[in-house]
């Protein structure tokens, strides 16, 4: 039996099917036209017929058939699928009939709950208060109803009796976590009751605009010690909140067009933003920053800006936020909240100018850690603890001329001998080490690296013979590189074709770039092309060539600490051999 999904694929034409969403026009053997992405006023959008893909070289967006219909349509991979299926005459059938159609009826539950809370918020006496509640905390009513915020009454079950009489199944409104099983219930009482009341209600959207969860807020006024402040959703079959981002839905397309994203705490900070026209704001949904949360914004930007509460909470926030994003391959910035202002709602909502001027100031990590950590380190045992903190984020600067750098403005802020610190830099435990590297405006990251590497792969593909005049060099830098790895099984080949082995690979990261590639060189300008491919190469043989001369500048640093003259000579000779070297 056939896999529907290469099945799907075989009968799927692209260009037809992205003609019927766009306005197409040849250009070569591609088509070319304006992304649905992003705005722009020159074509950008790419669509390559031989390779069944596209790509939009303005915000870096790109997939097959099926990424097009999920990002144009808002859904998820396989309701894309069933979706391209139905065009193409390919029944796909669930993998689980009853627990899709479970999923659906929850996402219509909370469709309906959230009509409930917002009628209850502008048509009744309850939600008066709520609503000069949110006036008075500066939102608009077009936000409010943008938002879909509502009110859930302060009663027992006001919501479980208006869902039971539209017939809705206990169990499912138990699985919806709008609703708690009693334990114990008489015949004529109600056997569920409210887990939303008397507070003010925020719906959780996924990225394609459907709301999985509910964030409650207690009104001031109930507010105890036995209550907690916010109270969101459990997990259901619709919601993880590991995997929800809120206010994604409403920022996705200002997030690509600014090119970043700014990352708060708390669903108020993304509403004031949104209304102040910050709409590339979102913020993580009731719980730390994790992975799966950062591989939703890697679909519209590598670039985050973390603007956190600066108290120790929000510190620690951050930190963490950082590592994570850093192990992702983000470009990482902070920034920081203008005083007196303790959170982004109430400087956006007081000084949006202030925001706006916050945000050009953003710090890069290193410069954030120094902020935090060095800026008022006085006593020695102070001095040593903030040493400690800074070195383990600048370990990890890929470019060891920035790294550096900031050794010597750590030497100069700290009044710490320079030996001193790389000694400490060298002793750093594995363990401790942050495993990937930091992000600045100077800073060559990893992410950019590798995406150096996967253009020049891109280039060997589109212009073999490039390889010859460089065979030496691209052997040493890019040895264990998986996709040069690729190129050497395509380049072995008795017939090499480009377009169907681009065809075959499972992802569409190599054939975007050699897309990419062809795109900037269709007039076929032999000359330019070669002069790039060099310029990436040197830059890769430079950066490695960096890193060997800042490695044994360190060495012999702690050789002349040490006094180790006989060693001192092998390195300086080794030193003078690299920088000699004109290769």
């Amino acid at each position: 039996m056939p896999d529907p999904l290469e099945e799907i694929k075989q009968k799927v034409d692209i260009v037809d099917l992205i003609s019927s969403y766009i306005s197409l026009k040849k250009a070569g053997r591609n088509y070319k036209a304006l992304c649905p992405f992003h705005q722009e006023k020159t074509p950008s959008f790419m669509v390559s017929p031989e390779k069944q893909i596209w790509h939009c070289f303005g915000c870096g967006r790109g997939g097959d058939a099926i990424s097009f219909v999920m990002e144009m349509e808002g859904l998820e991979f396989y309701e894309a699928l069933k979706f391209l299926g139905e065009k193409v005459g390919v029944k796909v059938e669930p993998l689980n009939q009853e627990a899709y159609s479970e999923k659906k009826r929850l996402y219509e539950l909370n469709e309906i709950a959230a009509k409930f809370f917002q009628y209850v918020l502008w048509k009744t006496a309850p939600g008066k208060k709520a609503l000069k509640y949110l006036r008075d905390r500066g939102l608009k009513d077009t936000t409010i109803d943008e938002f879909h915020i509502g009110y859930a009454p302060n009663q027992k079950d006001a919501l479980s009796k208006f869902l039971l009489k539209r017939k809705y199944p206990v169990p499912l409104l138990v699985k919806s976590g709008l609703v708690i099983k009693k334990d114990n219930p008489s015949p004529k009482e109600t056997p569920i009751f409210d887990r939303f009341r008397g507070r003010v209600i925020f719906p959780v959207f996924n990225q394609g605009g459907s709301i999985v969860g509910f964030s409650g807020r207690i009104m001031p006024h109930l507010e105890s010690d036995n209550l907690a402040k916010y109270l969101n959703s459990p997990d259901t079959p619709v919601f993880n909140k590991s995997f929800v981002l809120y206010g994604l839905n409403f920022a996705k397309q200002a997030i690509m067009k600014k090119g970043f994203v700014v990352l708060v705490e708390g669903q108020m900070d993304v509403i004031s933003a949104h209304q102040a026209g910050f709409l590339n704001t979102v913020a993580s949904s009731g719980t730390s920053l994790t992975e799966p949360q950062l591989d939703l914004l890697r679909r519209f930007t590598n670039k985050i800006y973390f603007a956190f509460d600066q108290d120790s909470a929000g510190q620690v926030a951050t930190e963490r936020g950082i590592e994570l994003a850093l192990k992702k391959g983000f470009l990482v910035y902070v920034v920081f909240i203008p005083k007196p202002y303790k959170d982004v709602d109430e400087c956006v909502k007081s000084n949006p100018k202030k925001w706006e001027e916050a945000l050009s100031k953003k710090r890069s990590i290193i410069e954030y850690f120094f902020q935090i950590y060095a800026k008022g380190a006085k006593t020695i045992e102070q001095r040593k603890e903030a040493a400690e903190k800074v070195l383990l984020w600048i370990k990890v600067i890929p470019d060891p001329i920035l790294q550096g750098e900031w050794m010597q403005k750590l030497s100069s802020a700290l009044d710490i001998g320079e030996p001193y610190l790389y000694e400490a830099l060298q002793n750093l435990s594995k363990d401790k080490v942050k495993t990937q590297p930091v992000g600045g405006d100077k800073a060559k990251s990893s992410f950019g690296k590798e995406e150096v590497k996967k253009r020049i792969v891109a280039f060997l593909f589109v212009f073999p013979s490039f390889y010859k005049r460089s065979k030496s060099k691209l052997n040493r830098l890019l040895k264990q590189n998986k996709l040069y790895n690729l190129w050497f099984k395509f380049y072995n080949q008795k017939d090499r074709v480009k377009d169907s082995f681009l065809a075959r690979l499972k992802s569409p990261e190599l054939p975007l770039a050699v897309l990419e590639v062809e795109n900037d060189y269709d007039q076929g300008d032999k000359k330019l092309a070669w002069q790039e491919f060099n310029d990436l190469v040197q830059f890769l043989y430079r950066e490695a060539k960096e890193m060997q001369i800042a490695k044994l500048q360190r060495q012999i640093k702690i050789c002349e600490k040490k006094k180790d003259s006989l060693h001192l000579k092998k390195l300086l000779r080794k030193l003078q051999d690299l920088i000699m070297d004109k290769q």
